[in-house]
């Protein structure tokens, strides 16, 4: 019997839908839900590294900058004087004009995207008849000081007015392995998610429920890895003091944190009139 003869009396003993060739080509699947958060972490991760290098050389104490910061967000929410919250808004303009021109921009836009939100939400009030925009511009100034400070001070500037400041040390330290290991548990989570991707066939709206497994993962791997790097500062003679952080201040730090104390005291005399 020749090879074609063999050939055609086994395709014939096969069933039908095993005697026919075709060739089956999956259709797109439209990532949803867990997998849909790829880009963003790695998005969210780049800002973070990306900022984390910058620290801007500052030529007062960083607890002068942060008890600033906190002065005008508590005279900004609790005055209702226009000529107050303009004098705030002045100051404010007088330190973005001693920034860069990139720094500048990445500020206001930054908080325009926010103050829109809030406005989004503010909307319903223009309706009821209870707009005031007053509120609206202390709301814009109090987002472009807390981004103005968020990006022109470096974590150790803050953990240093917080040490200055007397704050307890299991505080900062809570806030300092936090910051360390933010970069590590956002890449443990993305090396996770393409697991995740590489193991999903079909429909990837079935893995939402992997949520919960990840967080807790990634809870257990930072509390190990606390504990590590605990290990690792006390083997090296780190004691949870944070004593190399306090740095003397200047006479000029006194001077503008106790004309900001007065001008605190006046607005609020001002108001209570």
């Amino acid at each position: 019997m020749s090879a074609r003869q063999s050939t055609e009396t086994n395709a014939a003993a096969l069933p039908d839908w095993l005697a026919r060739s075709e060739e089956y080509v999956p259709g797109s699947v439209k990532s949803s839900g867990l997998l849909r958060s790829e880009k963003t972490i790695e998005k969210l991760l780049a800002r973070l590294q990306s900022g984390s290098g910058t620290s801007m050389k500052h030529a007062l104490h960083p607890v002068t900058y942060l008890v600033s910061f906190v002065f005008a967000l508590f005279a900004l929410s609790y005055t209702s004087l226009a000529y107050v919250v303009w004098a705030i808004g002045i100051a404010e303009a007088a330190v973005l004009v001693q920034l860069d021109g990139a720094t500048l921009a990445k500020i206001l836009k930054r908080s325009f995207w926010l103050l829109l939100v809030d406005a989004l939400v503010y909307v319903p009030s223009v309706f009821l008849g209870a707009f005031n925009w007053l509120f609206l511009v202390k709301m814009f100034l109090i987002l472009v000081g807390s981004v103005t400070y968020a990006t022109s001070t470096s974590v150790f500037d803050f953990i240093t007015a917080l040490k200055q400041l007397h704050m307890p040390n299991f505080f900062i330290f809570q806030f300092d392995v936090f910051v360390k290991h933010l970069h590590v548990l956002g890449a443990q989570l993305l090396q996770m998610l393409h697991a995740v991707d590489c193991r999903t066939v079909g429909d990837s709206r079935s893995q939402r429920k992997l949520w919960s497994v990840i967080v807790g993962n990634l809870y257990l791997q930072m509390v190990e890895l606390g504990k590590q790097l605990y290990d690792a500062l006390e083997a090296r003679a780190f004691a949870g003091t944070y004593t190399y952080m306090v740095h003397k201040m200047k006479s000029v730090d006194f001077a503008l944190i106790a004309g900001e104390v007065l001008a605190l005291a006046g607005v609020i005399a001002l108001q209570t009139r």
